[in-house]
Protein backbone atom coordinates (compact mmCIF):
# COMPACT_ATOMS: atom_id res chain seq x y z
CA UNK A 1 0.00 0.00 0.00
CA UNK A 2 1.33 3.39 -1.13
CA UNK A 3 1.17 6.03 1.99
CA UNK A 4 0.41 9.29 1.30
CA UNK A 5 2.25 12.56 2.77
CA UNK A 6 0.98 15.72 3.30
CA UNK A 7 3.53 18.36 2.81
CA UNK A 8 2.58 21.20 5.24
CA UNK A 9 4.49 24.64 4.89
CA UNK A 10 3.78 28.23 5.86
CA UNK A 11 3.87 31.48 3.61
CA UNK A 12 4.10 34.88 5.82
CA UNK A 13 4.94 37.20 2.79
CA UNK A 14 7.37 34.76 1.31
CA UNK A 15 5.29 34.23 -2.06
CA UNK A 16 8.80 33.83 -3.83
CA UNK A 17 9.98 31.15 -1.61
CA UNK A 18 6.83 29.87 -1.64
CA UNK A 19 6.51 29.11 -5.55
CA UNK A 20 10.40 28.05 -5.44
CA UNK A 21 9.84 25.53 -3.10
CA UNK A 22 6.25 24.05 -4.44
CA UNK A 23 7.94 24.59 -8.32
CA UNK A 24 10.73 22.20 -7.01
CA UNK A 25 8.78 19.64 -5.56
CA UNK A 26 7.10 19.47 -8.72
CA UNK A 27 10.51 18.93 -10.67
CA UNK A 28 11.89 16.57 -8.05
CA UNK A 29 9.41 14.76 -6.38
CA UNK A 30 7.61 11.50 -7.66
CA UNK A 31 6.48 9.93 -4.38
CA UNK A 32 2.36 10.51 -4.47
CA UNK A 33 1.85 13.76 -2.11
CA UNK A 34 -0.22 16.54 -1.42
CA UNK A 35 1.06 19.94 -0.56
CA UNK A 36 -1.01 22.47 2.01
CA UNK A 37 0.14 26.10 2.39
CA UNK A 38 -1.25 28.15 4.97
CA UNK A 39 -0.75 31.78 4.53
CA UNK A 40 -0.10 32.93 7.72
CA UNK A 41 -1.55 35.92 7.32
CA UNK A 42 0.36 37.93 4.83
CA UNK A 43 -0.15 41.35 4.59
CA UNK A 44 -0.66 40.66 1.39
CA UNK A 45 -4.13 39.78 0.61
CA UNK A 46 -3.63 38.35 -2.55
CA UNK A 47 -0.89 35.81 -1.74
CA UNK A 48 -2.79 33.12 -1.13
CA UNK A 49 -5.43 33.78 -4.20
CA UNK A 50 -1.99 34.17 -6.31
CA UNK A 51 -1.05 30.72 -5.36
CA UNK A 52 -4.07 29.26 -5.35
CA UNK A 53 -4.27 30.17 -9.12
CA UNK A 54 -0.79 29.79 -9.85
CA UNK A 55 -0.85 25.69 -8.38
CA UNK A 56 -4.65 24.76 -8.71
CA UNK A 57 -3.56 21.37 -7.28
CA UNK A 58 -2.98 22.43 -4.33
CA UNK A 59 -4.73 23.10 -0.96
CA UNK A 60 -4.32 27.16 -0.17
CA UNK A 61 -5.57 28.04 3.60
CA UNK A 62 -5.75 31.59 4.68
CA UNK A 63 -5.60 32.23 8.14
CA UNK A 64 -6.29 35.91 8.78
CA UNK A 65 -4.91 36.53 11.94
CA UNK A 66 -0.87 34.92 12.32
CA UNK A 67 -1.11 31.73 14.42
CA UNK A 68 2.56 31.27 14.69
CA UNK A 69 4.98 28.52 13.00
CA UNK A 70 3.05 25.75 15.39
CA UNK A 71 -0.12 27.34 14.88
CA UNK A 72 0.35 27.68 11.22
CA UNK A 73 1.38 23.91 11.04
CA UNK A 74 -1.37 22.86 13.84
CA UNK A 75 -3.74 24.48 11.11
CA UNK A 76 -2.20 22.41 7.87
CA UNK A 77 -2.22 19.49 9.55
CA UNK A 78 -6.40 19.76 10.35
CA UNK A 79 -6.25 19.90 6.68
CA UNK A 80 -4.38 16.63 6.10
CA UNK A 81 -5.50 13.31 4.45
CA UNK A 82 -1.95 12.14 4.07
CA UNK A 83 -0.68 9.19 5.89
CA UNK A 84 2.88 10.71 6.82
CA UNK A 85 2.87 14.45 7.76
CA UNK A 86 6.26 16.28 6.93
CA UNK A 87 6.08 20.05 7.87
CA UNK A 88 8.47 21.71 5.30
CA UNK A 89 9.55 25.56 5.66
CA UNK A 90 8.61 27.51 2.87
CA UNK A 91 12.56 28.20 1.82
CA UNK A 92 13.40 25.03 1.39
CA UNK A 93 14.66 24.12 -2.36
CA UNK A 94 14.53 20.23 -3.19
CA UNK A 95 17.31 18.61 -5.89
CA UNK A 96 16.44 15.46 -5.27
CA UNK A 97 13.60 12.85 -4.53
CA UNK A 98 13.41 12.37 -0.57
CA UNK A 99 9.51 11.30 -0.05
CA UNK A 100 9.78 7.61 -0.85
CA UNK A 101 13.37 6.99 1.29
CA UNK A 102 11.71 8.85 4.23
CA UNK A 103 8.34 6.41 4.15
CA UNK A 104 10.62 3.58 3.60
CA UNK A 105 12.96 4.14 6.55
CA UNK A 106 9.20 5.04 8.65
CA UNK A 107 7.78 1.57 7.58
CA UNK A 108 11.10 -0.09 8.33
CA UNK A 109 10.80 -0.64 11.87
CA UNK A 110 7.47 0.41 13.95
CA UNK A 111 9.60 1.44 17.14
CA UNK A 112 10.07 4.48 14.66
CA UNK A 113 8.70 7.53 15.34
CA UNK A 114 9.81 10.09 12.98
CA UNK A 115 12.06 10.89 10.58
CA UNK A 116 13.70 14.10 8.68
CA UNK A 117 16.03 14.62 5.17
CA UNK A 118 19.67 15.93 5.59
CA UNK A 119 19.77 19.22 4.55
CA UNK A 120 21.83 20.84 3.19
CA UNK A 121 22.43 24.73 3.13
CA UNK A 122 23.41 26.49 -0.23
CA UNK A 123 26.33 28.85 1.04
CA UNK A 124 25.86 32.19 -0.84
CA UNK A 125 28.20 34.03 1.99
CA UNK A 126 31.82 34.67 3.03
CA UNK A 127 33.29 34.35 5.99
CA UNK A 128 35.28 37.38 7.66
CA UNK A 129 37.71 36.90 9.92
CA UNK A 130 38.04 39.05 13.43
CA UNK A 131 41.38 39.36 14.99
CA UNK A 132 39.96 39.87 18.51
CA UNK A 133 39.83 38.26 21.86
CA UNK A 134 36.16 40.22 22.43
CA UNK A 135 33.82 37.56 21.23
CA UNK A 136 31.51 41.12 21.38
CA UNK A 137 33.17 42.71 18.77
CA UNK A 138 31.96 40.66 16.07
CA UNK A 139 28.83 41.33 13.62
CA UNK A 140 25.56 40.38 15.12
CA UNK A 141 24.71 37.50 13.06
CA UNK A 142 27.90 35.28 14.00
CA UNK A 143 27.39 33.43 16.75
CA UNK A 144 30.66 32.21 19.16
CA UNK A 145 30.57 28.17 19.49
Amino acid sequence: MIKKVSIITINYNGLKDTVEMIESLAIHETYPHEIIVVDNASTDPLEHKLLQSKFPDIQVIRSEKNLGFAGGNNLGISYATGYYLLLLNNDTIITQPFLKALVNRLDSNPRIGCVSPKMARKRTFTIRRFHTNEPHNAPEHLHWL
